[in-house]
């Protein structure tokens, strides 16, 4: 079964780049307004057909981005971005985060995403460093700590490559003056020691069981 992002990268043969300037200005414009209530019409027999027909829809509709991804020369390195994609927020819980965060001076975007989610976008200093799937996902934890949101029902803002749909949000929030907030790469560094020292002692047990 392919991942959105496998749809999306067939699709489009490539996924496309884009600046902030222009994903927040797109998300604030009428471009996908109406797209966004066609999906949100779409409804079927049961809540797992219609969660599949909307997504064959977003994918069919709608450009994707790789929010954590900046491609220069064919060569990927990050972005610095982390984004968190929080699915179907009530409305009052939304705004109550929202006005939390906006100001936060690691807040550099903030939309409603097309099925009334909420996506956020946090600028950190993972900017033109290498493409590391463990140092991304560990950045993404503490990213999470430092905001104080927990009890995601999808974490899959830690993948680096996962893709970001645009949306239509006219309050979409902006801040191209924010400032990354700084990764404690000694501790993932400690993570990941911790955690290779852990698998080496599983496989060590399975072997004394063999």
């Amino acid at each position: 079964k392919a991942t959105v992002f496998q749809r999306c990268k067939i699709r489009t043969e490539n996924v496309e780049q884009y600046s902030y300037d222009d994903i927040a200005n797109v998300i604030k414009s009428d471009q996908y307004q109406q797209a966004c209530i066609d999906c949100n019409a779409i409804c079927d027999i049961s809540p797992e057909s219609t969660n599949q027909l909307q997504q064959n829809f977003k994918v069919e509709t709608f450009k994707v981005f790789l929010p954590s991804i900046f491609k220069s020369n064919d060569v990927d390195t990050h972005s610095g971005v982390i984004q968190i994609d929080i699915d179907v927020m009530p409305q009052n819980e939304q705004q109550l985060l929202r006005s939390r965060l906006k100001d936060h001076p690691n807040v550099l975007m903030m939309f409603r995403s097309i099925r009334n989610g909420l996506r956020i976008f946090i600028l950190t200093s993972l900017t033109d460093t290498k493409v590391d799937l463990k140092v991304h996902r560990l950045a993404y934890y503490q990213v999470l700590n430092h905001l104080e949101i927990s009890d995601l029902q999808d974490n899959c803002g830690a993948k680096i490559k996962q893709p970001c749909f645009f949306s239509h949000d006219v309050d979409c929030y902006y801040n191209n003056d924010c400032t990354p907030f700084e990764v404690d790469h000694g501790q993932i560094q400690e993570e990941i020691e911790l955690t290779k020292v852990l698998s080496d002692i599983t496989h060590d047990d399975d072997a004394d069981n063999d």
